[in-house]
């Protein structure tokens, strides 16, 4: 079985990306990075598939509660605090 391979254009398309979105999203790891054929760029139709898959399962992951959004932005007891959300109760 051959895989499916997209061009930058079809991915923008099917996600309704601009093309800084696309490569803004791949930076950032959201999205895989594509094959590079010689001056081409080509994204596994599969890759594309799962990201869109992990981001699914993420998006119905229970929402951290406010302690941990506190603890997590705000580096909890390094000299800053998230009182009265901290979590660190030493």
């Amino acid at each position: 079985m051959s895989e499916k391979y997209l061009t930058p254009d079809e991915v923008m398309q099917r996600l309704n990306l601009t093309k800084s979105s696309l490569y803004r999203r791949v930076n950032d790891g959201t999205l895989p990075k594509p094959i590079k054929l010689g001056h081409l760029s080509r994204f596994l139709a599969s890759e594309i598939n799962d990201a869109l898959e992990e981001l699914a399962q993420q998006r119905s992951a229970p929402a951290p509660s406010k302690a941990e959004r506190y603890s997590t932005v705000l580096g909890c007891h390094r000299g800053r605090c998230c009182r009265p959300f901290c979590l660190n109760t030493s």
